[in-house]
């Protein structure tokens, strides 16, 4: 994508878990890119990340994730933050950084198309969890 002569590559891949099928083929995706532009991968799975993306591909600077079906409800009273979704992933909500790669993970729940937080705070951009 390029505007006003500035570019970023967009990469998109299907699901890609250890759990569940392998759709999403990141070599295929990012073959032919750009390697000195920002990448940002849409990836539905945010076990994709540890598992393949910060390992394999180090230069993908931001991806923006969201799969936890339902599990995307939890309790945030001050510092203390729990979901059913920290059971099964290691990145839940919010913003979370590994050297120099990104990723946001969206807290929401879905029913019927409308998007809802059940007690969790929206996602605020200058959070980051480092682990």
């Amino acid at each position: 994508i390029t505007v006003d002569n500035e570019s970023i590559n967009l990469i998109g891949v299907e699901n890609w878990s250890l759990r569940f099928q392998k759709y999403g083929d990141l070599s295929k995706a990012y073959k032919g890119l750009d390697k000195d532009q920002f990448k940002l991968l849409l990836s539905h799975n945010p076990s994709h990340w540890n598992k393949e993306v910060i390992k394999k591909f180090k230069d993908i600077d931001l991806t923006l994730s969201g799969h936890t079906h339902g599990l995307q409800y939890g309790i945030e009273v001050g510092d203390f933050r729990w979901s059913p979704s920290k059971l099964a992933y290691d990145q839940w909500a919010d913003l979370y950084k590994i050297e120099n790669q990104y990723i946001i993970f969206i807290k929401n729940l879905y029913f019927r198309e409308k998007k809802f937080h059940i007690f969790m705070k929206r996602l605020r951009f200058q959070e980051t969890r480092k682990y």
